[in-house]
Parts: C-alpha cells; sequence; structure tokens
C-alpha cells in the first residue's frame, strides 16, 4: 500500500482527533481546486506540551493580583507577561502588542495545543499562573485547514490494540518501556528532524531516549503538570519550571483528551522520547498516582507518536 492510501485509511479518525485537541474544525475531504492551510502535527505537537512549576512554594499571583505567564514566541523565544488573574483572552493578545508589537488580530494562542478564542477568560482552559501559552502562525479565514500528511510517516505506524505484554519488561535510553498496548499509534515523520536517529532507537542502545507520554486533558480540574507539581512542592532543584510528562501510558490515559469518531468513543495521548542527560523522575508513594518526569525545556522533549484508542 503507498503511504498517501496508509494515511487515507485513517485520515478521518486522525482529523477528528486533532479537531477535538485544537478547538477548530478540521477538513477531512478537500478537491484540488480548493485552497487550504496545512497544520503539521509534528509542531503541533510541540504546543500540546504540560509545562509547570517545579518545587518551591505554589504562585498563585503577582503584586496587584497580577498573573504572570510565560509565552512562547514565533521564534522559540519565551517571554514573560503580566495579566490581570482571570482576564479574558483579548486583554493577553493586549499585553502581548504592548510587548511586542504584533497587533492582537494577528495572534494566535495555543494552551496545551487548544486554540484561545475571544470571548473566553483565562478559567475556561484552566489556564494558571505560569502557564505556557504558544504564539504560533494565524490560520488563514478563507482556507480550509487541514493535517499536513508529509509529517506523518505511516509506514512506521503500530498496532497495539490487540496486544497484551503481560510481564514481559521493554527497556528504551535505559528505561522502562510501558507500550501502549490497546491503542494504535501513528508515527510522525522525524527523519531529518534532529542530527541523528539514535535517540530513537528501540535496542537500549547508545544515544537512545526513554519514552514518556502526555495528554491535553485534565483529570479532577487539574493538568499532569498540577499534579506532578505537587510531588515537588517545599523542595529544590537544578531548574523550577519545565514539561511534564509520564513513563506510564495508563497514567497519560486520565489526560487524554476524549472526542467522537463514527458514534464512537476514543481517546487520544500523545509519545515521546526525553533526554535522559537532565530528566527529573520523581515517584509518588500514594496509590493512582504513578510516575512523573519532568524535563527542563521543550529541547528535551521530541514528538514521535500520536496514541489513539477506542473506549
Amino acid at each position: 500500500m503507498e503511504i498517501d492510501a496508509l494515511y487515507q485509511a485513517d485520515a478521518g479518525l486522525l482529523t477528528t482527533a486533532f479537531s477535538a485537541i485544537m478547538g477548530l474544525h478540521l477538513s477531512k475531504n478537500v478537491s484540488n481546486s480548493e485552497e487550504v492551510q496545512k497544520v503539521s502535527l509534528f509542531d503541533h505537537h510541540k504546543t500540546t506540551y504540560s509545562y509547570g512549576r517545579i518545587g518551591g512554594t505554589p504562585v498563585t499571583s503577582t503584586a496587584g493580583n497580577q498573573c504572570l505567564l510565560f509565552i512562547k514566541m514565533l521564534n522559540g523565544a519565551l517571554i514573560e507577561c503580566e495579566v490581570k488573574s482571570g482576564t479574558g483572552i483579548e486583554d493577553i493578545k493586549a499585553r502581548i502588542q504592548e510587548l511586542e508589537g504584533i497587533p492582537s488580530d494577528q495572534q494566535r494562542l495555543l494552551f496545551r495545543g487548544k486554540q484561545l478564542e475571544n470571548g473566553k477568560i483565562m478559567d475556561d482552559y484552566n489556564i494558571t499562573p505560569e502557564s505556557t501559552i504558544h504564539l504560533v502562525a494565524k490560520l488563514h479565514d478563507t482556507k480550509l485547514v487541514i493535517l499536513d500528511s508529509a509529517t506523518l510517516d505511516p509506514i512506521h505506524n503500530y498496532d497495539f490494540t490487540n496486544i497484551n505484554d503481560g510481564g514481559t519488561i521493554f527497556m528504551r535510553g535505559g528505561e522502562r518501556y510501558v507500550r501502549p498496548c490497546g491503542f494504535k499509534r501513528f508515527a510522525l515523520n522525524v527523519s531529518h528532524k534532529y542530527e541523528n536517529l539514535q535517540w530513537i532507537g528501540c535496542y537500549n542502545g547508545v544515544g537512545e531516549w526513554p519514552v514518556s507520554y502526555h495528554g491535553t486533558g485534565d483529570a479532577e480540574n487539574k493538568t499532569i503538570a498540577q499534579v506532578g507539581y505537587d510531588l515537588t512542592r517545599g523542595k529544590r532543584y537544578a531548574f523550577n519550571h519545565g514539561v511534564y510528562s509520564t513513563p506510564d501510558i495508563h497514567l497519560a490515559e486520565k489526560y487524554a483528551k476524549k472526542f467522537t469518531y463514527n458514534k464512537g468513543q476514543y481517546i487520544v495521548v500523545f509519545q515521546n522520547r526525553v533526554n535522559p542527560a537532565n530528566l527529573l523522575k520523581l515517584g509518588s508513594n500514594q496509590v493512582g498516582t504513578g510516575d512523573f518526569w519532568v524535563s527542563p525545556s521543550e529541547a528535551d522533549v521530541r514528538p514521535y507518536g500520536i496514541c489513539i484508542r477506542k473506549v
């Protein structure tokens, strides 16, 4: 089967999943004559990371009921942005315009992969102090938005739907790899994204990075970063802000985005490799909490898979 045919077989499922994650309509079937704008699944994956504080005392607001946010700019720079706690999305855009000169109507903001809409407030998206918001390229108003199939690598998809590993232990990058049994994994095209492919090796060899997962939803109204932070509260670490994920697919499922496709219910979880050199591993003694990993920056987290399961 040709690569395009492999993609088309699951295009509807993937498009519906990302429509739910992004909070906007993505088109499935378009004609060659229609103008389209393509969304890179690789680039969008990076906007879904769950950033959070590590150690120290929890931050609620700065002076005068001001809330500190971090804005990830198009050029990769991270800027600080103070706004009034609980403010509207338009006010965040206005503040970014003051700081960076980017007109509000030219801004497109994403939080945990979801587009932030005018007329909403921070609480509608569970945006808390020191959250990281991504400023990305604005979509064209008149073009259909579709997923960019070139950012997928369907030859390396793997269907774990009917696989049960039982007690079999797998290793990646020196850490146990809990495979996403019950899911179908859709591979991202990472062939030419980094210096080499050692990091994504499958033999627990030199240069491999271990596997982690994250979801873009909430569990009991908390993100994976907010729950993970509780394990670090009051302690000191080498860095005080990072990207939270987990080596446990079952824990990641708690934060998975749910969506409906062809009258069936599904969940979607993101699969990454994380840099072992500066990885902070947080264990929990609480039943049902699981293990959390924290990486100091998004450069230490590399996306490579999208895992979808019918529930």
